[in-house]
């Protein structure tokens, strides 16, 4: 082999060694931008959008039946049907004043559902408004990647075209060196050199321009997403504060109208009722009071289940009773004739007799009377009506009953109520307790482990049968509150929701608490009206 082919193979083979940075490179380059075209962008989110039509529905069934409030269904012609339609219209005239808080009620409800409907149409409307913006970026980033793509091809094509020129040249070149012999070979790697340096700045410039170009894109579509996003929870955060705020106003002014009218009838009904009673004791026979017989039956224990130690299991020990019990002793202070109805194991009694204050009890269970007389208290066995039947009338100063009405048929407690306004002496203290109904915990808790109680009495209710018993200075306190371990609402701390809102959602959460998880047992106590 001659000496120029030997240098003609040394040069084939560092034309190949050197084309492998370059080769290289351009991989790089290639996975760099398939790594940024790779990036996931933001999809407009998926935005159910629930019918209305339920809503309108029940808007339409209710304004009908509003307006059908106090009308009367039209009856085939004829006489008797005629005299029908005339006492119909007759009790609707009146009646009217009975059924026009309804009435107000339902058209006001009939018009918050109407507003209702509309703020949730315009907030569909406006959450589809969001929706196209968000595919309209989707679209706009799908197009560039695109445009990434056809650029890469373009540039694939160049440097293949690029490449085969150069292998063309060098081709050439070896040809020229064959010919001409070694004078050539330093040439030629020169210009292999400048060549490679140029197709090595053109590289570095193409990649820096696409790195450029990249991240301005890059920062253009995070920009737009940012936007969309930022528009797209502002509208939603106002158009949810706007119905929460005007809901939450028509709510309040409704149930203001509401309690309003409920209480102006409640009264109105009262002073009727009054009257129509007053009349008719006048104009009629006395009604003959409910037997002995009976009222021991109501307020007895069940047979077959020992009393004593159902109370002691559930209700607490006789210390437990007696530090809940002590809430009463400014009330029952300097009294001289103080009765304790149902006294039960005597805590009532023990706090009188240390209190100084001259007090006696009355219960119908035996193993109760024994306890009570085992402490040495004055406590006779006897059924509660035929014992308050020989108390004469104003002797009392102080009547205390204790977790016994709930144990009572509700004309059997009515008549209680009135014994004791009998036998109170003027300006005479009479105390009731028993369980708290509007306190939900109870009827999980401890109203039906006593399988003798009847039915729970409201604290509205009890204070009007105190009203009616001849009673005034009527007060309600709630006591026994309830257990830390049960569970209740709790308020909001988050930073995320307007502090006006987040007072008005804790006041709400704070009223709901106290209402129907506050005290367990409440009592009621008034006095007896002057002479």
């Amino acid at each position: 082999m001659s000496a120029n082919a030997h240098d003609n193979n040394n040069s084939g083979n560092g034309t190949a060694e050197d084309a492998i940075p370059v080769a290289q490179r351009l991989h790089s380059i290639r996975e760099r931008i398939a790594t940024k075209l790779g990036r996931p962008h933001l999809a407009p989110p998926q935005l159910d959008q629930p019918s209305l039509d339920p809503l309108r529905n029940s808007q339409l069934l209710a304004a009908h039946l509003a307006g059908a409030i106090g009308t009367v269904n039209p009856r085939p012609p004829g006489l008797v049907n005629d005299l029908f339609q005339s006492g119909k219209r007759f009790l609707a005239r009146l009646l009217g004043w009975l059924l026009r808080p309804q009435r107000d009620f339902n058209v006001a409800l009939v018009e918050s559902l109407a507003r209702t409907s509309e703020a949730l149409d315009a907030m569909n409307r406006n959450l589809l408004a969001l929706r196209e913006s968000l595919a309209h970026s989707g679209e706009t980033h799908r197009e560039l990647g695109g445009e990434l793509d056809s650029l890469w091809e373009r540039l694939e094509r160049q440097i293949g075209e690029a490449q085969s020129f150069l292998a063309g040249r060098l081709d050439r070149l070896k040809l020229e060196l064959d010919s001409q012999g070694g004078q050539f070979e330093e040439k030629m790697k020169l210009q292999k050199w400048a060549l490679d340096g140029v197709l090595a700045r053109h590289s570095t410039t193409l990649q820096e321009r696409l790195d450029l170009e990249l991240k301005q894109h890059r920062e253009q579509s995070e920009e737009q997403t940012k936007m969309l996003k930022s528009a797209y929870d502002a509208a939603l955060e106002r158009h949810s504060t706007e119905i929460y705020d005007q809901t939450g106003s028509w709510v309040k002014k409704l149930q203001e109208e509401f309690w309003k009218g409920n209480q102006a009838l409640q009264e109105e009904m009262r002073v009727i009722r009054q009257r129509m009673a007053a009349q008719a004791r006048v104009e009629s026979a006395p009604i003959a009071a409910p037997s002995p017989a009976g009222a021991q039956a109501a307020t007895s224990a069940l047979p077959g289940i020992d009393y004593f130690q159902l109370e002691r299991h559930f209700r607490g020990t006789e210390e437990e009773i007696r530090a809940r019990q002590s809430f009463y002793l400014p009330f029952f202070q300097g009294r001289q004739n103080v009765l304790d109805i149902a006294c039960g194991r005597g805590e009532f009694l023990d706090l009188m007799r240390e209190a100084s204050v001259n007090a006696r009890g009355v219960d119908l269970d035996a193993d109760m009377v024994g306890r009570c007389l085992e402490k040495k208290l004055a406590v006779t066995r006897a059924d509660v009506f035929a014992f308050l039947g020989k108390v004469p009338n104003g002797s009392l100063d102080g009547i205390f009953c204790s977790q016994f009405v709930e144990h009572l048929a509700p004309e059997i407690c009515v008549r209680l109520l009135a014994e004791c306004g009998r036998t109170l002496a003027p300006d005479g203290v009479l105390a009731i307790e028993t369980q708290n109904p509007e306190c939900l915990a109870i009827f999980s808790q401890s109203f039906y482990l006593d399988p003798t109680h009847v039915k729970p009495i409201p604290p509205a209710l009890l204070r009007v049968l105190f009203q009616e018993a001849g009673l005034d200075r009527i007060g309600t306190h709630f006591l026994s509150p309830v257990s830390p371990s049960l569970p209740i609402i709790p308020q909001l701390s988050t930073q995320s929701i307007e502090p006006e809102a987040l007072q008005i959602w804790n006041s709400a959460v704070a009223r709901f608490n106290e209402t129907f998880f506050g005290g367990m047992d409440y009592a009621v106590i008034g006095y007896r009206a002057g002479s």
